[in-house]
């Protein structure tokens, strides 16, 4: 039998990404007017490859592999000032302690393997209610439509053909399953109706994900899936969850499927979540402006809930090459979305837990029970628990000193990854700020965010900026080169621009307006994260003391398949590598360490068969980096 082990070698990686927790609870203020106007220019060093790509002229192989020109403005290289914006916007936020202003999916799922239970629903008297059922083989049977139901879904099989690009029938791919209700016992449950519209997010989830679930799409038409208030019986497959002495549910159309969890992302969040979300204050029937954040009240903010909109005291230009270098067109590796479903990265391990969810967590409980002989035996099981989750903070790309071509570069064209054309280490650009009606406290906060503190182009606190960041591409220094202030004379209608000396321009840098003695542990510890991760060299000591690169966690299922060195293989097997755990009741091993831990590394992981554990050849013999 095959089991996951270390890789016997040492091998570690450094993944490529960390956060930067999230701080105190976030003060909000009604934003005012400041004195100041005029405009900051700014310089920016391309200090590693670059992709801006632009989407409109990109070009389609008969592979659907695509090919995308560096952006350019009359054919000369821009980097549009949206995306400067973002970046500038996101360390603003983290600096100051402000709100998460962009959460386009507040939806949290996942998918795990623990087998759930079979049961079917109906509505009926004006309600929800939810049977546990037996399921027994389709053999083409009569079936008693009062009592049982026949459901009919895609195949293990199918799925395996599907990664494997093999072609089957539609009788391979589809299963039949006889759902019997025997004796109308119910399920109890507390949430009976959150739980059927959640499993209305499950389906839509499945319906229009761009990449994931394509046996969903191919097979609906086939397969049983679906509730409706119609008094009939619908298949399911449900957990329960006990809190508080309640007992919660979760609904899923499959045994091994996703679910959607009660928190949403603005749950975790807590007070950071976007102000665009806060509903404005009134004061005698009339609207007051609404309380905002530090960085909404400088940057701007739509609201979603009270159709209002704070203006940006901020407008930043495109940037224009000052020196463009070329590295012509490159292949990139294949890169994946965000996964907010590897929990074991992107939240805190609860006390106690084997693996965890965004609303519970499994634990393992010891039961008494007696054998055939009447003698007492100690089992242990899996026991899920309500909690309370804690998110990692705000997601960084780290920086990679040691970035090497065959980083980010693959000869190999497919329809999941793309070719590029790259902008080249010590290319420039220069870009202006335009500020307008703002605070001395704002432009020194905005200037110190700018620099990260340090303005000079050889200084190691840097950006991140464009596409393929998780490949170590887009590290970038900005410099401030001068400060303009524009005054205006109302009498006399006209306005004179007056530069600032250099010196006052590093003075706004060498007095931190983001840190004092004064604040929270936990913003000190935020504070401290972030300087960690957009220091350039902040891993150079450990890529060199470790010989482990920054890159997607590495793994190997010993298969010869297209996935079996994938990333994801990691996730598979140190989920079943922790206490108890197995591939079908997970167990978390290890976790991302901290951004400033001194170990930021995690091992290697390789499949290996259990009379061969010792890993005899020092490395799995089909592992290529």
């Amino acid at each position: 039998m095959a089991k996951w082990i270390n890789d016997s070698s040492g091998l570690r990686f450094i993944n490529p990404y960390n956060f930067v927790s999230l701080g105190s609870d976030v003060q909000r203020t009604e934003p005012t007017d400041g004195k100041l106007t005029g405009k900051i220019i700014v310089r920016l060093i391309v200090k590693t490859p670059l992709a801006i790509p632009d989407t409109e002229n990109v070009t389609t192989d008969a592979i659907s592999h695509q090919t995308f020109p560096f952006f350019r403005v009359e054919g000369k290289p821009v980097i549009p000032g949206s995306q400067l914006r973002g970046m500038i916007r996101s360390a603003y936020e983290t600096l100051s302690n402000s709100c998460f202003s962009v959460n386009n999916n507040n939806i949290l799922s996942a998918r795990h393997t623990n087998p759930a239970r079979p049961g079917l629903i109906q509505f009926k008297d004006g309600a929800w209610h939810l049977y546990k059922a037996k399921v027994n083989n389709d053999y083409g049977q009569n079936i008693n439509k009062n009592t049982d139901v026949r459901r009919m879904w895609y195949t293990l099989k199918a799925e395996e053909a599907k990664r494997r690009k093999e072609n089957l029938n539609l009788s391979q791919k589809i299963k039949c399953k006889i759902f019997i209700n025997t004796n109308d016992e119910e399920a109890e449950c507390v949430n009976i109706e959150q739980a059927v519209t959640d499993y209305q997010n499950v389906i839509d989830l499945y319906d229009n994900q761009k990449t994931g679930n394509k046996l969903f799409k191919e097979l609906k038409n086939q397969i049983t899936y679906g509730i409706r208030k119609d008094g009939r019986l619908y298949p399911v497959f449900y957990e329960t969850v006990e809190y508080c002495g309640e007992t919660y549910v979760y609904l899923s159309p499959s045994q091994i499927g996703r679910y959607v969890f009660n928190k949403k992302l603005d749950d975790l969040l807590g007070t950071h979540a976007s102000c665009s979300k806060r509903k404005a204050k009134r004061d005698d029937g009339e609207k007051k402006e609404p309380e905002l954040c530090k960085a909404c009240s400088l940057f701007g903010m739509i609201s979603s809930t009270t159709q209002r909109a704070y203006a940006s005291k901020l407008r930043f230009s495109d940037a224009q090459s000052t020196s463009f270098n070329s590295m012509g067109y490159v292949t990139l590796k294949e890169l994946s979305s965000p996964k907010t479903t590897s929990v074991e990265f992107y939240s805190k391990r609860p006390e106690n837990a084997l693996y965890w969810t965004y609303d519970y967590k499994i634990t393992k409980k010891e039961i008494v029970k007696k054998d055939k002989n009447g003698r007492q035996q100690t089992q242990t099981i899996p026991q899920r628990e309500k909690c309370d989750v804690i998110i990692r903070g705000r997601k960084y790309y780290l920086h990679n000193p040691n970035l090497k071509p065959t980083d980010y570069m693959t000869t190999d064209r497919t329809n999941r990854n793309s070719t590029m054309e790259l902008c080249d280490r010590k290319s420039q650009f220069t870009f202006d700020i335009f500020f307008e009606k703002i605070t001395e406290e704002q432009l020194r906060e905005l200037i110190w965010t700018i620099t990260i503190g340090e303005n000079n182009e050889d200084s190691l606190q840097m950006h991140k900026l464009g596409h393929g960041k998780p490949l170590g591409l887009g590290s970038v220094k900005l410099v401030v080169d001068a400060v303009q202030i524009r005054s205006f004379d109302a009498d006399n209608r006209t306005y004179s621009v007056v530069s600032e000396e250099k010196s006052k321009i590093d003075s706004y840098i060498c007095s931190n307006p983001f840190f004092t003695e004064e604040m929270s542990d936990n913003d000190k510890k935020a504070f401290t994260e972030y300087m960690q991760l957009t220091n350039f060299n902040s891993f150079a000591d450990v890529i060199r003391k470790k010989k482990a690169d920054i890159c997607p966690p590495i793994a190997d299922d010993g298969g010869e398949t297209a996935n079996s060195k994938s990333s994801h293989q990691w996730f598979t097997a140190n989920r079943s590598m922790g206490e108890n755990g197995t591939s079908t009741a997970w167990s978390v091993k290890y976790i991302l360490p901290v951004a400033t831990s001194k170990n930021p590394t995690l091992p290697a992981l390789v499949k290996v068969d259990d009379e061969n554990s010792c890993n005899k050849s020092g490395k799995n013999k089909n592992y290529k980096k």
